[in-house]
């Protein structure tokens, strides 16, 4: 009996250890299956994070982007930059979850395609082409891409959401298979010792992972809710969000201060009491829907009645099934912006006025620099007529002093003549339209450089003229321009023994073009600098070289209408040269 007892105790002692091997092979497998269970749970959720962080990025590159084409703000590229700045941060959070390779091409190219239209739209706003950048906006071409990006999304973000409930499913069966068979096992153990406890510490064990799984759930909502709050809290910008109906569920402190209303007074009222009319409410609702999410210019009633200009901008808020829950309107007071509007309208209009005043007093001027001038030049005909009478039929009446007298005043006549002259010609130069054209500078140096040598054979000079010089300018203003300088030149190389003259192009310190006279002639003392290209101003005296000192104030002028620079070099007895640009866009 003793054996049998002996043989029955050691039968339920290895059924017991039997039981125990089994219950601890099967709680291994379990914990590896729940382990890689969630694990996948663990992954199809990362999947869904960074599929949410990538279209939320996006979003903002989009929101941005309008608010900088609809209002003209920079303050709206902030976002956008720092948008662009996470893509591709999202971007790779979302190619390490998606394993669609295919998928991943399509929805790259995509995104690439949406943030060029932007980066496109925005340089234009950037760069003042605004119709350039609205046409770009109007022609839905961002918003077509948007959506393929949504929808492509969504569809990823669906094979995500449906892997985490697949594998929410793996867990929910791998912790009911393993509940199963220790029930089994512990049933057995019962029948030797009883093996309740057993049970009830898996049951335990389970309730303990639901509670450890729910608390996290929780501890993300409040975070995520947290975070919400304090964004909509910290908003430069007036938010208000409300229901499917407009009525206002909450709204930020910058709504507070921007409108008037205070802490929740405003909640339970409907938006369209924000608005002066039924009319303008319907009015800013179909803008709304044009913009799309983006911005439009409206007025907005404060809680004491004052109007207020602003930019609202409103967005849809939806669930993850796609239901409409609400909207976010996002205001901007546009206070000051239509104050400094007002300012340069008023500005432009002085300005308008004031042109018109000098266009007058340059009418004026002119009419009176005419008038005089040829008032001017009756008298000086009559001085040069009586002095070349005197001359020609009283010299023997006149001795050497008379006569030296006689031929001053007329060699006073021809220079004051010749004034007249210049004067004329410096106020044509400045009154001449502007036409742009391809200028061969080269050829008409070449041709100018030909006449002068024509002129006076018996002094051969030393010509070095760059070929191909080719500009866009004025050609008969250019070609007065090259006149002057390389009469200059020639006028100032005429007590040098072997004289040379340079035409051609170097580059300045800033990379642009600079087109060059140079000469080795009598040169200039580089303190006087300043006056070379002022009228009147001469530096050398009338007994060593013959002028009116207008010359390089006429090249002066036409330099600068083509919106050019000018300068000169020299050294006395050391030669001269005088540099000047000619930019593309030329200021008339």
């Amino acid at each position: 009996m003793r054996d049998v007892l002996s043989r029955q105790l050691l039968a339920q002692g290895l059924a017991v250890v039997a039981a125990m091997l089994a219950i601890g092979i099967v709680t291994v497998l379990a914990t590896r299956s729940v382990v890689a269970a969630s694990e996948d749970l663990d992954r199809s959720h990362a999947r869904v994070t960074a599929l949410a962080e990538l279209l939320s990025v996006l979003q903002d590159i989009e929101t941005g982007q309008r608010g900088f084409l609809l209002t003209g703000d920079a303050a709206y590229l902030e976002p956008y930059d720092a948008a662009l700045e996470r893509l591709e941060q999202a971007w790779d959070a979302v190619a390490a979850q998606v394993h669609d390779a295919s998928r991943l091409a399509v929805l790259r190219a995509e995104i690439d395609a949406r943030t060029q239209i932007a980066a496109d739209a925005v340089e234009r706003e950037r760069t003042g082409d605004e119709r350039g950048a609205e046409s770009l906006l109007l022609s839905g071409a961002g918003k077509a891409r948007m959506d393929a990006i949504r929808g492509q999304v969504a569809a990823l973000r669906t094979d995500a959401e449906d892997d985490l409930q697949a594998a929410h499913n793996r867990v929910d069966r791998t912790a009911i298979g393993a509940t199963l068979a220790m029930v089994a096992l512990v049933a057995v153990a019962l029948t030797v010792l009883g093996f309740g406890f057993g049970r009830l510490r898996a049951e335990a064990l389970a309730r303990r992972r639901a509670d450890f799984l729910r608390t996290e759930a929780e501890a993300g909502l409040r975070t995520s809710e947290a975070r919400y709050r304090g964004l909509f809290r910290a908003m430069a910008d007036a938010a208000i969000v409300t229901d499917d109906s407009a009525v206002a569920t909450d709204y930020n402190p910058a709504f507070i201060r921007l409108l008037g209303y205070g802490p929740f007074e405003f909640v339970g009222h409907s938006a369209r009491e924000l608005y002066i009319s039924d009319d303008a409410w319907r009015e800013a609702a179909e803008l709304a829907g044009k913009t799309a999410g983006g911005r439009f210019l409206t007025n907005l009633r404060r809680k004491d009645g004052e109007l207020v200009p602003v930019a609202a901008g409103l967005s849809t808020i939806t669930s993850r099934d796609g239901e409409r829950l609400g909207f976010l309107g996002v205001i901007r007071d546009m206070s000051e912006e239509e104050a400094q509007r007002a300012r340069i309208e008023a500005l432009n209009r002085d300005l308008d006025q004031r042109n018109t005043e000098l266009e007058v007093a340059n009418a004026e001027l002119e009419s009176f620099s005419y008038s005089v001038s040829h008032d001017l030049r009756a008298p000086l005909r009559a001085v040069a007529g009586f002095t070349q009478v005197l001359q020609e039929d009283y010299a023997d009446r006149l001795d050497a002093e008379g006569l030296g007298a006689l031929h001053r005043v007329r060699a006073a006549a021809g220079r004051m003549g010749q004034l007249i002259d210049d004067l004329l010609a410096l106020s044509r130069v400045t009154r001449a339209e502007l036409r742009r054209e391809r200028t061969d500078l080269s050829a008409i140096a070449t041709s100018i450089a030909n006449d002068l040598q024509r002129a006076h054979p018996e002094r051969p000079v030393g010509w070095d003229i760059s070929p191909g010089v080719i500009v866009e300018g004025d050609p008969p203003l250019l070609r007065i321009a090259l006149e002057n300088l390389l009469g200059n030149a020639y006028k100032f190389t005429g007590n040098v023994d072997q004289p040379r003259i340079a035409f051609g192009v170097t580059t300045g310190e800033n990379g642009a073009n600079e087109y060059y006279v140079r000469d080795n002639g009598a040169g200039f003392d580089m303190e006087y600098a300043g006056k070379l290209f002022s009228p009147f101003q001469r530096l050398h005296r009338t007994e060593e070289f013959e002028g009116t000192g207008i010359g390089l104030a006429t090249v002066h002028r036409i330099i600068r209408r083509h919106g050019g620079t000018i300068r000169a070099e020299g050294a006395v007895g050391a030669g001269a040269a005088v540099f000047f640009t000619l930019p593309a866009q030329a200021a008339t």
